[in-house]
């Protein structure tokens, strides 16, 4: 079934389509994550220099 599937997504040539919608979505992903791990470092820097004072 999944052969199957695979084959006529790229007679169509939706395979690549799907790649390059998959590579985006991980793309932009990444770019949020990484955006959310540095608000969590400058959080704890803050908390860290207020405790310190």
């Amino acid at each position: 079934m999944k052969a199957k599937l695979i084959m006529v997504l790229h007679l169509f040539g939706l395979d690549v389509l799907l790649l390059g919608l998959v590579e985006k979505f991980l793309l932009g992903l990444t770019k949020k994550l990484t955006a959310l791990k540095n608000a969590a470092q400058r959080s704890l820097d803050r908390w860290k220099t207020a405790r310190n004072d």
